[in-house]
C-alpha cells in the first residue's frame, strides 16, 4: 500500500531486492530518484514559509553595493531550491519569491496581489528592477512588472521557458505597442 510507505521502507525494500537480485530493482530506483527530486524542490523546513527569500549570488554584497536586486520568480513548484543553481551564477542581490502552498488563490491577479508586498518591500529605494522567471513564474513576472511600470519603476524581465504563444498575447494585452519590435 502506496500511502503506509516511507522512506525507511524504501531503502530496505530496495536493499532487499538488490540483495535478491530481483528482476524490480529498476523500479525502486527509480522511485528513490523521484523521492529524491521531489525533496530537492521542497527544500528545507526553515524556508517553507517565507514568501521570499535571499538566494547566493555571484557577487560579494560585503564589497560591493552597486549590485542590482533580481527578483526570482520559479515555476508552479514555487520553491527557490528549483532556481538556485542558476541564481548562484547571478551578478546581484538575489532573491526568489516563493509560492505558498497553504493559501488558496482563485486566479493568477490575486496570486500576484499577494506577491507585491514582498516585491515592494525589496524594491523600496529602486528606481530599477530585474525579474527572471521560470514556466509558470513567467506568468506571475508580466503580471508583476505591469503592477511596478505602473508605479513609475522601470525594468526588465527574463522569462525561461514559460510558453511563448500564451506570453506573447499576454504581453500584447498587458504593455501594448505599436512596434513589433518593442514588443
Amino acid at each position: 500500500d502506496i500511502r503506509s510507505m516511507t522512506f525507511n521502507k524504501l531503502i530496505e525494500m530496495s536493499a532487499k531486492k538488490e540483495e535478491d537480485g530481483s528482476e524490480d530493482k529498476g523500479v525502486i530506483k527509480v522511485a528513490v530518484q523521484g523521492l529524491e527530486f521531489l525533496l530537492k524542490a521542497i527544500g528545507d523546513e526553515s524556508t517553507l514559509y517565507s514568501q521570499i527569500v535571499e538566494i547566493n549570488s555571484c557577487a560579494n554584497s560585503s564589497t560591493d553595493n552597486r549590485e542590482p536586486i533580481v527578483i526570482f520568480i520559479p515555476g508552479i513548484e514555487g520553491m527557490f531550491t528549483v532556481i538556485e543553481p542558476l541564481a548562484a551564477k547571478i551578478f546581484g542581490k538575489n532573491f526568489c519569491l516563493q509560492i505558498p502552498y497553504d493559501v488558496r488563490f482563485a486566479n493568477v491577479d490575486e496570486l500576484t496581489t499577494y506577491l507585491m508586498t514582498c516585491v515592494e518591500n525589496k524594491l523600496e529605494d529602486q528606481k530599477d528592477f530585474i525579474l527572471v522567471s521560470y514556466s509558470f513564474g513567467t506568468l506571475l513576472a508580466v503580471n508583476i512588472c505591469h503592477h511596478l511600470e505602473k508605479k513609475g519603476l522601470t525594468g526588465k524581465i527574463v522569462l525561461i521557458d514559460g510558453s511563448p504563444n500564451m506570453m506573447r498575447k499576454l504581453c500584447e494585452e498587458k504593455f501594448p505597442v505599436d512596434d513589433e519590435i518593442k514588443l
